[in-house]
């Protein structure tokens, strides 16, 4: 990581560390569930802490209002940033909440599971949990974000964070069903996929927040 990024990210953890801060302890606070579950069942269920990394990173792309009211962006363009860096330091917080994601994710179901006693199936259920939590917090912000860079924050933000709160809500739905509403071995069979699967997910992902990241860079400054 270069000077002139470490510069930017130290200038939005200034202005916006509290949102920041509220994200990962969202995420920390939300894993108890996850822990809890796997304690009593052994088994490695979605953290729906994933739904709360969502939230927060939702509300850190109103850094994108707070730079367009202040004429931040504008600046920045002037001083001698590249677009990448201009638009890298805008992902890297969301690359570092679904870092933290899964870290938290592995430790509290590993914790929880050992605790019970591993049920048939651990490793894949696990794998299959990170996936699906990642494929929550990323695909949303990934899509969204070049259309943020494109068109500018306030024409985006209300179908951005409509279609966020009922994806929200859609995933504690499923995820009370899968806990809840069904038996353990049905919750077993969802979660219980091949590995090849789940990294397969992973790689997917991955391939759509560089495609992102990409279109961002392109369309960088056509909003002013």
């Amino acid at each position: 990581m270069n000077n002139r990024l470490k510069a930017l990210l130290l200038t939005d953890w200034y202005s916006m560390k509290l949102m920041y801060i509220s994200t990962f302890i969202m995420i920390l606070a939300c894993s108890g569930t996850a822990l809890a579950s796997a304690m009593d069942t052994g088994k490695a269920v979605l953290n729906p802490a994933c739904m709360m990394g969502l939230y927060g990173i939702m509300l850190n792309a109103s850094a994108f209002g707070y730079d367009k009211l202040n004429n931040v962006g504008t600046a920045r363009r002037a001083m001698p940033y590249t677009d990448r860096e201009l638009v890298l330091f805008r992902y890297l917080p969301i690359y570092a909440a679904a870092l933290f994601y899964v870290i938290v994710t592995v430790l509290v179901l590993v914790i929880g599971g050992a605790a019970h006693g591993f049920a048939e199936g651990f490793g894949k259920q696990l794998m299959f949990s990170i996936a699906t939590g990642l494929d929550v917090m990323l695909i949303l912000p990934m899509l969204f974000y070049p259309f943020i860079f494109r068109y500018g924050y306030g024409k985006v933000q209300n179908v951005y964070g409509v279609i966020s709160a009922l994806l929200a809500l859609a995933g504690f739905s499923a995820f009370m069903y899968l806990t809840v509403g069904s038996s353990d071995d049905s919750i077993s069979t969802a979660f219980t996929v091949p590995y090849w699967v789940s990294f397969a997910n992973i790689l997917l992902i991955c391939a759509f927040s560089a495609i992102s990241l990409k279109v961002s860079v392109r369309h960088i400054g056509e909003a002013e």
